[in-house]
């Protein structure tokens, strides 16, 4: 007797849901404004949703347990678009207000007998139907997530090989890329490459790659023997922007410049081969066996991903990222300063060098950062203590030596070529210094000069490098440059390459 009053109850129910979509549609149009703003379309679809809704309540109540599964299915004759136009707030209104309206109506189309019961069984119903709304709009979440880190990592690919045209603009802002939003309000780019991280790479985590060769990418040429042999740590020099003819190059990190007042000076900086980097990784000894790196224990590519954008974001900067094999590649744009952006991401890299290109215009011009970072990170074990992160033109000599052919002639164009100018007295001075060992009395007596005089011009090449003879770190970089513009720029009469 219970079971056939029920089914009559579910009958005369079924009867009325004409009415009651009728009543929820007329409510939304109403009571929600942005309701009278979708077109017609759109409005016919979630009228269509309302009734299946109703529809399969209607079913439900006849039969729970044969209908267990029915709140999740009634967002299936909608288009996966749906999603699209109107948003999980928005849905969750439409749902209230659609239970509202039956639980107003039904008192006027069904017995005073039936109300409670068909009350009791809405608001049931009710929960599950937000359940599965909710479901609905987390999986086109992550659908969208999915896709956007699969455009992202092409993105970052082109980028890398210098496929960029507009195209890789527009597709960048879907990503929600701005280009001109930074801490400077500018479209400059710098591409970042470091190492990403693997399982067990946490915080304070012994570094597994703590050896240059260890750190060389796969594709790499071998480290030369005894290139893994530890050199004891020396005062490194800070990281320092490309400068320009005629100006000190200056450190990018604060608090780190080179100061150039005279030919005797040396360049200072903090503590001997250590930077401070956030997330108590250790920015010296990048080959230091039993060194240090950040990291947050090994997180999966695109949690790396979705971190480096936030942090980037919280920095002041745009960010793409993608996370090629071993190796991290960050894409920072809006900001002219990006070894200060990457100071606080570098825990988010894996052991080993972070290095940083050089800024560029914008997205579109890109490969030249990327090109020239991609070649430090391999060039940067033949510099152990370099600090973390590392400017790609603080590692031209180490790039060089490696086989990078604009590393070379930047250093022939940028540094040699400035000191050939004229009667070419400072490319002998420079070169009668590096042969005396940096001192300025055995290159005065060999060039038959007052030491004065060599004080001075050794200022002078300062001022027109930006690089300091007298600097150890320097030096080197100028005997290279020296070198590689001599064979690139031979003598009249003399073999050249």
């Amino acid at each position: 007797m219970v079971a056939e009053g029920h089914r009559a109850r579910a009958d005369r129910l079924q009867g009325a849901t004409g009415a009651l979509a009728t009543a929820a549609m007329a409510a939304m149009d109403a009571k929600l404004p942005w309701f009278g703003k979708l077109s017609a379309q759109d409005r016919s679809w979630i009228g269509l949703v309302a009734q299946s809704g109703i529809s399969a309540f209607v079913e439900w109540f006849r039969d729970p347990g044969a209908h267990s599964s029915m709140p999740t299915r009634i967002f299936g004759s909608a288009p996966r678009e749906f999603t699209r136009v109107i948003s999980l707030h928005q849905t969750v209104d439409l749902v209230r207000t659609t239970i509202e309206t039956i639980e107003n109506t039904i008192g006027t189309l069904l017995p005073p007998a039936d109300v409670p019961i068909v009350h009791e069984a809405i608001q049931r119903y009710a929960r599950e139907v937000a359940f599965a709304a909710a479901t609905v709009y987390a999986q086109a979440a992550e659908m969208r997530g999915a896709w956007d880190a699969r455009l992202e990592a092409l993105l970052v690919d082109s980028v890398i090989r210098g496929e960029t045209d507009e195209s890789v603009r527009s597709r960048a802002s879907a990503l929600g890329w701005t280009a001109a939003v930074g801490t400077t309000g500018s479209a400059e780019v710098a591409v970042v490459v470091g190492r990403a991280q693997t399982p067990g790479t946490g915080p304070g985590t012994p570094s597994t790659a703590s050896t240059p060769s260890e750190l060389h990418s796969a594709d790499s040429p071998p480290v030369p023997a005894g290139a893994n042999t530890p050199i004891p740590a020396t005062t490194a020099p800070a990281p320092r922007a490309p400068g320009t003819a005629g100006a000190p190059r200056t450190s990018g990190n604060a608090g780190t410049a080179r100061t150039s007042g005279s030919a005797g000076t040396a360049r200072t900086s903090g503590s001997a081969g250590t930077a401070d980097v956030p997330g108590g990784a250790s920015a010296g000894g990048m080959g230091e066996p039993g060194g240090r790196a950040g990291g947050d224990g090994g997180l999966g590519s695109a949690r790396v991903a979705d971190t480096v954008r936030h942090a980037a974001r919280e920095a002041g900067a745009d960010a793409l990222c993608a996370v090629q094999g071993d190796r991290l590649v960050v894409v920072l744009g809006g900001t002219s300063k990006p070894v200060e952006i990457v100071q606080k991401l570098a825990h988010l890299f894996g052991p080993g060098p972070i290095v940083v290109g050089p800024v560029v215009k914008d997205l579109t011009a890109a490969v030249t950062s990327a090109r020239a970072a991609i070649a430090g990170l391999r060039a940067a074990p033949a510099w152990p203590d370099a600090p973390r992160p590392v400017q790609a033109d603080e590692l031209l000599p180490e790039r060089s030596l490696s086989g990078d052919g604009h590393a070379r002639r930047q250093l022939a164009t940028e540094v040699y070529a400035p000191l050939t100018a004229g009667d070419g007295v400072l490319l002998g001075t420079v070169s009668a210094c590096l042969d005396s060992g940096g001192s300025i009395e055995a290159t005065a007596r060999a060039m038959f000069i007052h030491a004065n005089t060599v004080r001075y011009r050794l200022k002078r090449v300062t001022d027109l490098t930006g690089y300091n003879p007298l600097n150890p770190r320097d030096s080197f970089t100028l005997r290279v440059a020296l070198t590689l513009g001599r064979l690139l720029n031979p003598e009249p009469g003399s073999p050249g390459l």
